[in-house]
């Protein structure tokens, strides 16, 4: 059967393979130097393992691996072992293979693992013999360093370490390529430095592990490499690497200038603001820094970016400010420096080590608050301090010399922002024109306490508001409704968080309502509330007519707590339904239209003091005639005769018209009329009347009247 590739996989389960796992033990890989060969000058593995199975033994493999199994019959199994990760495996080979290294030839029966798809231990048997093999998955770790140090960007020239250390799974003969790629993503396979050639294309592991030496003569030489991006990754060739076809993780690399290097992020800023100096340089070089000026002007921070507390801040020999600091891994150290005063600055870096050199200039401006707010606000609504500044790092706030709040920081952009309550912020509880001021603080810097005077001060930024009382403005949008219908109450409340919306029936509290369950045990009210829009102080509700809502003229009533929140009388934000409004006045459901309108202003705009609004107006509903009810005029009456009151109405066959008729000093007892035809009329016996011109009045009960008057004389 030689020379006729079979590789079956079949899935079995066999038990004697437990008794043969518990078998002691050894090696018997054969990979010896008769089977290597010489690429690039360098050894390397064949493209493949070569194993002479030996009864009792385990040989390491790893997924990938292609094996020649030489002294073999003409089958080999290899099966997964009961209970272990591999249990159920079964492959059968019987593949002959020959190859020939360098003239020496080996043959045997071929198996390639990467048919396999699972880690783990697995009995090889063929006739008589019996091993295991052990199979792992194989991996090329990478990283890319200066010193001990991981790095992503370095400058030309400095030794860079190519660290392959923990390839563990690679022997040391198999071959593999070290894949750079240039900035312009050419590949470099060698690189020459003053006669000296390093290779990267076609070496083997221990080559590659020596680029990750800590001996800098045996490390990549960056010497004129191009500035830019490169990428660095190891890949093996399967011919020289067992059958391995792997590639390690892509790693990315900046190449900076090799030359001294200082650069700030801003040119220009304001008093107290930071500015990040990066300082480029070669790994391990001792490097100053310094600025003209001292220490009253300038500050190097403690404990931001690269600076260590190590770190020794004082005048150096040219008399200016400074420390000194090694260049790490990386080439490129960053700091931040903060300016006290306004001028110019010059800030340099010299690499002590070769004398190179280079200087940033920085502008310093005046630091500057610039508000961007509205210039009226009103009381109750939050005073908005925003604005933009060139420097610092919080905004404290005064309000009319005195400090209101503090700690207000400044974004990356220079903006800052925060809502200020009013009334309750010292200085916005009353009508008119305000100062407020900004003051900047950087971190660090202790805030002053809230109330501080600082009318000797000098602040950073100043802006006029003014402020205003709140206002209410309401609309309807109809003046008629029907039963089963909607109308919408709308309007603005500048000045308060909410409005509450209430309407009174004809008949009052014991009437029925638009929506007789919107108070508890007064069907004759609706209370709705409705909130505030902060953006334009809008309110809008939307109002429902029950289908068995009273018929006639409701009053319409929009109430505003004001600036403090709260109604004046009550000292509640809640109108109806709160125990003070129930304690002050009772039940309502026996009250008039008139009546509860009087109790709302008392618990609101009539409270002494008070900032309450209220808006009044009516909406009829139901089909009714504008003039619904009309009083015949009446002549003169002699006491003791009878006194004929007539009238129309558009009121509905048997309705109910009160009728009266009061003096000065005298009134007769009222009587119902019942409408009839649409007319109503009553006699009143005017026995015992006290002569004198008398009132006389017909109600329908929906909020409609008609008025006359009557002389009654001797």
């Amino acid at each position: 059967m030689r020379g006729k590739v079979i590789i079956g996989i079949v899935m079995v389960t066999i038990m004697l393979l437990v008794i043969v796992a518990m078998v002691p033990t050894g090696s018997a890989i054969d990979i010896i130097e008769e089977y290597q060969a010489i690429r690039n000058g360098y050894p390397v593995n064949p493209g493949f393992v070569v194993i002479e199975i030996t009864n009792g033994t385990t040989d390491a493999i790893k997924l990938g691996q292609e094996i020649i199994f030489n002294n073999t019959e003409d089958t080999v199994m290899i099966e997964g072992i009961l209970g272990t990760n591999t249990d159920g495996e079964l492959f059968s080979t019987s593949a002959f293979k020959t190859e020939t290294v360098d003239g020496k030839i080996v043959d045997g029966i071929f198996f390639d693992t990467k048919a396999m798809t699972r880690t783990g231990t697995y009995i090889v048997t063929s006739g008589a013999l019996t091993q295991q093999i052990s199979v792992s998955t194989p991996t090329i770790p990478l990283e890319l360093k200066v010193g001990p140090d991981v790095v992503s960007t370095i400058c030309a020239g400095t030794n860079l370490r190519v660290d392959c250390s923990g390839v563990t799974d690679l022997s040391p003969y198999d071959g593999v390529d070290l894949v750079i790629t240039d900035p312009r993503g050419r590949q470099i396979k060698t690189w020459t430095v003053d006669g000296e050639t390093q290779k990267y294309d076609e070496i083997n592991v221990a080559q590659l592990v020596e680029y990750g030496s800590t001996d800098p003569a045996k490390q990549i030489d960056t010497t004129d490499w191009l500035l830019g991006t490169y990428t660095f990754s190891v890949e093996t060739e399967e011919e020289n690497a067992r059958g391995l076809d792997l590639r390690s993780p892509t790693k990315i690399l900046t190449m900076l200038k090799g030359e001294v290097d200082i650069d700030v992020d801003k040119t220009e800023v304001g008093e107290l603001q930071s500015v990040t100096v990066t300082v480029t340089g070669i790994y391990a070089h001792t490097m100053h820094v310094e600025a003209t000026a001292g220490k009253n002007y300038v500050e190097f921070e403690e404990g931001l970016d690269d600076f260590a507390d190590t770190y020794n801040r004082e005048y150096g020999n040219s008399g200016y400010y400074g420390f000194d600091f090694l260049i790490e891994g990386d080439g490129q150290m960053q700091f931040s420096v903060r300016f006290y005063d306004t001028g110019a600055y010059t800030i340099e870096a010299i690499d002590t080590d070769t004398g190179d050199e280079d200087t940033v200039d920085v502008k310093v401006t005046e630091k500057e608050v610039i508000f961007d707010m509205p210039s009226t606000v009103v009381i109750g609504e939050d005073l908005e301090v925003r604005g933009t500044t060139n420097a610092g790092d919080y905004i404290d706030i005064a309000v009319e010399d005195y400090i209101v709040y503090t700690g207000i920081p400044i974004e990356n952009d220079g903006s800052f922002e925060e809502d200020l309550r009013t009334p309750e912020t010292r200085g916005t509880g009353a009508p008119g024109s305000i100062v407020i001021e900004a003051f900047i603080r950087v971190a660090g810097e202790i805030a002053p306490p809230l109330g501080t005077e600082i009318s000797d001060e000098e602040e950073d930024g100043s802006v006029s508001i003014l402020l205003t009382t709140g206002s209410l403005t309401t609309q309807l949008s109809a003046t008629n409704v029907a039963q089963e219908d909607s109308f919408t109450v709308e309007g603005t409340a500048a000045g308060s968080d909410f409005v509450d919306i209430v309407t009174i029936a004809p008949k009052g509290g014991s009437g029925r309502g638009i929506n007789p369950g919107s108070v508890a045990g007064v069907p004759g009210i609706t209370h709705d509330s409705s909130a505030v829009s902060d953006i334009d102080y809008s309110y809008l509700k939307d109002l429902y007519v029950d289908e068995d809502a009273d018929t006639g003229k409701y009053m319409v009533v929009v109430v505003s707590p004001g600036r403090n929140g709260v109604y004046d009388e009550l000292n509640s934000a809640e109108l109806f339904g709160s125990a003070e409004f129930n304690a002050a006045y009772g039940d309502l459901a026996s009250k008039t239209q008139k009546q509860i309108l009087a109790i709302l202003m008392d618990a609101t705009v009539d409270a002494a003091g008070s900032d309450d609004l209220m808006w009044i107006r009516t909406i009829i509903v139901g089909e009714i005639e504008t003039e619904t009810l009309t009083r015949k005029p009446i002549a003169g009456v002699v006491v003791g005769n009878s006194l004929e009151v007539t009238g129309e109405t558009s009121r509905k066959e048997g309705s109910i018209i009160w009728i009266t008729v009061k003096g000065r000093y005298h009134e007769i007892v009222p009587q119902a009329a019942i409408a009839k035809n649409n007319t109503f009329n009553a006699t009143f016996d005017t026995t015992g009347a006290q002569p004198g011109t008398y009132t006389v009045k017909a109600i329908d009960g929906y909020g409609y009247t008609a008025t006359t008057s009557v002389n009654i004389i001797v």
